[in-house]
């Protein structure tokens, strides 16, 4: 942080800290608020989530239901607080009833796993439902996974579709894949490979690597357009590039594509790991563990866990790799997987 930016932002926390003349005026709600964020964030002042809670705190209990959702994450990840979920439970709720589609995305997350609360499948669902009928993309393309594998609804692959479609319309790029995806395998939708096509081009257009990676395999195979080697090698290439230039080849890319595109499983955490999302990856690992995908793997699921591990310590700049067993590298597979895993649900 440069010293003329540390002297601006403190000024900015003097003025505020100067306009909230009671911490718990409901006038104040909004600075108080922003405060909480410099805090949380280190942003012209010393990091602090224990001060960052407590402005947090003045302003959720005067009702700005930003406040309300932050405080929640904070009960959620210990941050400033001791880790609770109970209390993350109360906050997320009030904010998702002011609206914070956030907020129900992440009930709808700790009703399906269980955390400060029984598991409730439907009552997930119902909050994923709440967000996606707000028009919350994230909420819509979790609604259609419900959906498609049946986790808290009845399986209907139509309606998938439906909620994929919605999410894909606002341009959530995930959503174009799997779009591209439905019409490739006719899953929900009449099989018709030039909707495919199209779908993965706007996926692909907006640098999405699964899609770019779909794009090129039907380039390779003639399916939507007509058959095109070198277009194909062309948008393997700039999916190698987008993914992690330098470390992924041309080649790779195709091999990936041959495994993830045509696959039949509607297993879509295979795309998303592949764009590097922390949670993803671990689920993948994990379907290797228990069997989800085909009968378990452990060293697919070690090899997936690791990637996950990586990931999680270049966001959180921590080694978590320290966290593991010294005697790692002396453990079977599936001893290593067990291990991976519990390290990584602390940090997931």
């Amino acid at each position: 942080m440069s010293a003329r930016r540390g002297c601006a932002g403190a000024v900015i926390v003097l003025g505020l800290l100067l306009a909230v003349s009671s911490p718990y005026a409901a006038e104040d709600a909004h600075e108080q608020f922003r405060l909480g964020e410099m805090y949380r964030d280190g942003d012209g002042v010393k990091q602090n989530h224990w001060t960052a809670v407590k402005w947090f705190r003045a302003a959720a209990e005067n009702g700005l239901a930003s406040a309300q959702y932050a405080l929640g994450v904070a009960y959620l990840k210990g941050q400033g607080v001791r880790q609770e979920f109970e209390p993350a439970i109360e906050w997320f709720t009030r904010a998702a009833n002011q609206g914070v589609t956030a907020a129900h995305r992440q009930l709808a997350k700790m009703y399906s796993s269980g955390r400060g609360t029984s598991t409730d499948l439907k009552v997930a669902v119902r909050w994923l439902r709440a967000a996606a009928d707000l028009g919350d993309a994230e909420a819509q393309m979790a609604l259609g996974r419900a959906y498609s594998i049946g986790r808290g609804v009845d399986a209907d692959e139509a309606e998938a579709v439906l909620w994929y479609r919605k999410a894909a319309q606002q341009g959530h790029v995930p959503g174009l894949w799997t779009m591209g995806q439905a019409y490739r395998n006719g899953t929900g939708v009449a099989q018709d490979m030039g909707q495919a096509v199209k779908w993965y081009r706007l996926g692909a257009d907006a640098g999405d690597f699964a899609a770019m990676l779909a794009l090129g395999r039907a380039y390779e195979e003639g399916w939507g357009v007509p058959r095109d080697p070198d277009t194909a090698q062309q948008w393997y290439e700039r999916a190698a590039a987008a993914r992690d230039a330098g470390y992924m080849t041309a080649e790779d890319a195709r091999m990936v594509a041959a495994r993830v595109v045509d696959g039949e499983t509607p297993f879509h955490s295979i795309a998303e790991a592949l764009r590097g999302d922390p949670a993803a990856l671990f689920e993948l690992g994990r379907e290797y563990e228990r069997g989800g995908l085909e009968p378990p793997d452990y060293e697919d699921a070690v090899a997936w866990y690791r990637v996950t591990l990586v990931h999680l310590s270049v966001r959180t700049g921590r080694d978590l790799l320290q966290e593991l067993p010294s005697n790692m590298n002396r453990l079977d597979a599936k001893a290593q997987a067990r291990a991976l895993r519990e390290v990584l649900e602390k940090h997931l």
